[in-house]
């Protein structure tokens, strides 16, 4: 007493015999598979009517008729009157269908499909798993040989997924305009090999358009990617088929308006089936567009200090037993500052200070050695967003520089979630003295406020996750983008001060 009704994209059942996952063994090894028949006259459905000729496509099924022998063809001519249409096709049209030239390979997983389906399994959980159902794409900066923290995000979100039974793949997609930049051997990428499990080199929109049929969810995982145009790809314009998309924890970086094509930019949009923001002015730019959008942690907040002690154990490494401040510091003017005798003079007399990102050769740190440092530091100086955050985790008094021009919005949000206090606020290095750390940050109240985030933050990851594969129609436009992004990183980065501050206004 109901209707059943789906696509044969959309059924699981159908899914899995599309793919091969579970045709009988003789299909793989059927005779007939070839233009040289046994039979007189062969029938079969015309599936490439749409390549031939879209107009003859009525939509309700056309036959495809092969007459292999004159007593076939004798035969036909005695009923081709009574056919709705007859059009003789040149054998070319024919050729590259695979059921005529050899027989169909059987789908990777098929012998565990039925290894498992013996045992008892549900026979759609066994098809949804062996068709990588529980495979979840994850992209954000991850490409990056200079950001800890977006590499480190990437690992976050990635043991969360598994810790909800999922399988995280990182979408490993490096913009072409640095590409030979961000693949040179590193420890960025020495991470990324270690801990990630990832997806073949994409350089562009098409080459990741063939990960779609393995992705069937795909999260635009935090990270400020709506800020930074690479095309669209971070809007996953790209994806196409049976898919949940999520957008989790991203951010626009500054309150400034969205900087893309609006109609696209609106397309884009809608086809999300979960959206949450990491500052509450990404939120509410959101909600200008129609889309609610929660506040949620940054993905590296989702994970505790054991999930990242794992990482320093795994590098075995030796700390210096005196005690030490710590530094990370992402500006070269301010570097500089602090090493100036007369700046933090009170600091330096009572402690030893320890760079986090640079070794004394100057090379970047292990990223081991930079959750390791800030983690036995007794104090932290920084400007690096992931900084802090892995120093809330390790629970150590800090204190961020943090110049309005650069943009602090990241920074007021953390603090604001926490309740901490906008004196650990510093716009130049010079206003810190030892009298910043006087007042201790109540860890406490942090750690229960911690708990609370982590839950609203679960539950819409949950959620979005649950959410069934639907069908996404490709997005066309919006191609000026790229073109926008190789002027800029090509050419503008060769002029002047002056025009590069006049194109940073127009963009940004």
């Amino acid at each position: 007493n109901s209707v059943y009704s789906r696509s044969l994209k959309e059924d699981v059942f159908l899914r899995g015999f599309l793919e091969n996952l579970y045709l009988r063994l003789s299909c793989h090894f059927c005779p007939y598979t070839k233009m040289r028949r046994v039979s007189d006259i062969t029938l079969g459905d015309f599936w490439l009517v749409n390549k031939y000729k879209k107009t003859l496509n009525d939509r309700k099924g056309i036959s495809r008729i092969l007459l292999n022998t004159s007593k076939g063809k004798n035969f036909f001519a005695g009923i081709q009157r009574k056919l709705s249409l007859v059009r003789p096709l040149h054998l070319s049209i024919i050729k590259d269908d695979p059921v005529l030239r050899e027989p169909v390979i059987p789908h990777k997983n098929r012998a565990a499909f039925f290894a498992r389906l013996i045992e008892g399994n549900s026979v759609i959980n066994l098809i949804q798993s062996e068709l990588g159902a529980k495979n979840v794409g994850i992209i954000n900066y991850c490409h990056s040989n200079s950001n800890y923290g977006a590499v480190l995000l990437a690992y976050a979100m990635s043991r969360m997924l598994e810790k909800l039974g999922y399988r995280p793949v990182v979408i490993d997609f490096v913009p072409y305009e640095v590409r030979l930049e961000e693949r040179r051997p590193s420890v960025f990428e020495d991470f990324r090999r270690k801990y990630l499990r990832r997806t073949a080199l994409c350089y562009s929109d098409k080459q990741l358009a063939r990960l779609n049929k393995e992705l069937p969810r795909i999260i635009v995982a935090g990270d400020q990617t709506m800020r930074y145009p690479y095309g669209y790809t971070y809007l996953l314009k790209w994806a196409k088929g049976l898919k949940t998309l999520i957008m989790y924890s991203v951010s626009f970086g500054r309150k400034k308006k969205v900087f893309y094509d609006p109609l696209i930019w609106r397309k884009c949009l809608c086809r999300f089936d979960a959206v949450s923001a990491r500052e509450h002015s990404g939120a509410e730019t959101f909600k200008r567009y129609g889309v609610k959008a929660p506040v949620v942690l940054d993905p590296v907040l989702l994970l505790d200090a054991q999930d990242y002690q794992s990482i320093i154990d795994a590098e075995r490494l030796n700390n210096f037993s005196e005690e030490y401040a710590a530094y990370g510091l992402l500006d070269k003017t301010i570097l500089t500052q602090l090493n100036e005798p007369a700046v933090l003079a009170g600091l330096k007399s009572k402690c030893r200070f320890v760079n986090i990102l640079k070794d004394e050769n100057g090379r970047d740190r292990t990223f081991g050695e930079w959750l390791s440092y800030i983690k036995g530091a007794r104090y932290v100086i920084t400007n690096s967003f992931h900084s802090v955050v892995i120093a809330l985790i390790f629970q150590k008094q800090f204190v961020v520089i943090q110049p309005t021009w650069r943009g602090n919005e990241r920074m007021l949000n953390l603090f604001e979630q926490f309740n901490i206090s906008k004196n650990r606020l510093f716009e130049n290095i010079a206003d810190i003295t030892p009298q910043s750390f006087n007042v201790p940050i109540d860890y406490c109240k942090i750690n229960s406020i911690l708990a609370g985030e982590r839950k609203k933050s679960l539950h819409f990851l949950t959620k979005a996750l649950g959410i069934e594969p639907n069908y996404k129609r490709i997005i066309i436009g919006g191609s000026w983008l790229p073109l926008y992004t190789r002027l800029k990183v090509n050419i503008i980065k060769d002029y002047s001060p002056v025009i590069k501050k006049v194109v940073s206004k127009l963009f940004h």
